[in-house]
Parts: structure tokens; C-alpha cells; sequence
């Protein structure tokens, strides 16, 4: 199977996680720090859901699941440890038009999740395609290692530059901001070479 690899903006969307385990917890946290608008569908959750902060960024449905659930979703999350149930909920979102992801594996859902790390400014992104999801977490730990010493005033001044160069009309002007741009990124793989 082959994917498209995108960042996609869900604050304030509404993106539902069926499950209460582990799997579905590490789900909620990261649509909450992408400021999403989350609904969390379990009879059973781990402890940690109810929990502040997270208790309070999220909706709880401690019921039955329901395909009425999924309606109005930007996303949705078949995470549960019942195959029969998370196949249900990706066969529901499907049916809905909804994107959904599936710990049952990368078939059985629409998109997969790579394995990240972001710092204020960059994000690092590592897929198998969900083949190999373990390999992703292992080589995204490696390249954090070697990136998440890289000087946030750098980064901060490579954005600063590229938004002039991208705003400036004159081609000389946009040529001599764009060598200082490359300037700068070689500065930050020299960082990380030196790691």
C-alpha cells in the first residue's frame, strides 16, 4: 500500500479515539497537543484519562460503541484491543467518509501515523507505511538524539528569512536572502553531523 504523507490542522476539529487502554491514551495526548476537539469512546478507561489536564480536554463517552459516535469527525481512531470492534469502527468512518486509523494494522484503516518528533519549529516524520512501525519509533529516537540539540534561535532565524525572501519582489534582493538561507541550514547540519 502506498501513502501520501501530509500535516494536517485539526484544532478545534473533532476527532474521535475509540478505546480506553495504552494505545488509545498516546492517541488522545497527541490530538490534544495538536489542540483537537476529542471524543473518547470506551465501557473501560485507564485511570490516566481521568487526570488533569487531560480530563479536562477531553469528552468522555463511557458507553457502548456507536457509529452515531463518528459523525461530524475530522478523524477517527479505532483503538481498542477487540479486532471485531475496530474493524466495525473503520467499516462506520469508511461508510461516513471519515479518515481512519486502525491499531489493527495499516489495511484496515485509511492513514497511518509515522512516528514524530517536534521541537518548536521542526518536525521530524519516519514511516515504514506500517509495515514495520517498531523500526519508525527506533530510527525516530536516533535522529531525535541528533536534532533536538539544534539552536532554536537558529531555526527562528532561517523562518525570519524565509518569509522576507518569500515577500521580497526584487530578484537580486530574493537571490541574496536565499544564500543566506542556505548559509544557515548548513549551520544546523553541521550541528547535527556534530552529534
Amino acid at each position: 500500500m502506498s501513502f501520501y504523507n501530509l500535516s494536517i490542522d485539526i484544532r478545534k476539529q473533532k476527532c474521535v479515539v475509540v478505546g480506553g487502554g495504552r494505545v488509545a491514551l498516546r492517541k488522545v495526548r497527541k490530538l490534544c497537543e495538536a489542540d483537537a476537539h476529542v471524543v473518547v469512546n470506551a465501557l473501560d478507561y485507564l485511570p490516566e484519562f481521568y487526570e488533569k489536564p487531560l480530563a479536562s480536554q477531553i469528552s468522555i463517552e463511557q458507553s457502548e460503541y456507536s457509529k452515531e459516535l463518528l459523525k461530524g469527525a475530522t478523524l477517527v481512531f479505532a483503538a481498542t484491543s477487540d479486532f471485531q470492534l475496530n474493524q466495525q469502527v473503520c467499516a462506520d468512518a469508511k461508510e461516513l467518509g471519515i479518515l481512519v486509523n486502525s491499531v489493527n494494522g495499516e489495511e484496515y484503516g485509511s492513514f497511518i501515523i509515522p512516528a514524530t518528533y517536534s521541537n518548536s519549529i521542526l518536525t521530524l516524520a519516519i514511516t515504514t507505511d506500517g509495515q514495520a512501525p517498531l523500526l519508525s519509533k527506533e530510527l525516530r529516537k536516533y535522529f531525535q538524539e541528533k536534532i533536538e540539540n539544534v539552536s532554536t534561535e537558529l531555526l527562528e532565524e532561517i523562518v525570519l528569512l524565509r518569509k522576507e525572501m518569500v515577500s521580497e519582489d526584487d530578484e537580486k534582493e530574493k537571490q541574496g536572502l536565499e544564500e543566506k538561507l542556505h548559509k544557515k541550514i548548513k549551520q544546523i547540519i553541521n550541528q547535527i553531523e556534530r552529534v
